[in-house]
């Protein structure tokens, strides 16, 4: 069974890949397929948080050309755990702004975080396209 999802947000030619129950080996596995190298400056600073983090958020990529590794301990199940992921749909959220020199652009933000919840929400919860 994958645990990965990747969202592409098109308006910003972008990827959020979200992940959950994986480790730093199996992560950089799957963005070598996607044709993103991760270096060890990458794998130690993810490795920091990796052991008492619920979730991560980080930027895949080169800076103007970045997509965004979204990592959950847990694939979510109850409330606490759904609540995990959101919060790291925001980090992306932001990465996807700062990525795109819009920063202080409060609706793209909202917008681009309603489209990630939604597709997150989609794909755990079973529900159909819009």
């Amino acid at each position: 069974t994958t645990k990965f999802l990747a969202i592409y947000v098109p308006i910003y030619r972008c990827t959020v890949l979200l992940t959950w129950e994986t480790t730093v080996d199996e992560i950089i596995k799957q963005c070598k397929k996607r044709g993103v190298k991760q270096d060890e400056k990458w794998k130690k600073e993810f490795l920091e948080f990796y052991e008492n983090a619920a979730g991560i958020t980080m930027k895949l990529g080169e800076p103007g050309n970045t997509d965004s590794l979204v990592w959950l301990k847990k694939r979510p199940a109850k409330a606490s755990e759904y609540a995990v992921l959101y919060h790291e749909l925001y980090h992306a959220t932001d990465n996807i702004l700062i990525d795109h020199n819009m920063r202080d652009e409060r609706e793209a933000a909202a917008h681009i975080y309603e489209f990630l919840s939604f597709r997150a929400n989609q794909y755990f919860w079973g529900f159909p396209k819009r």
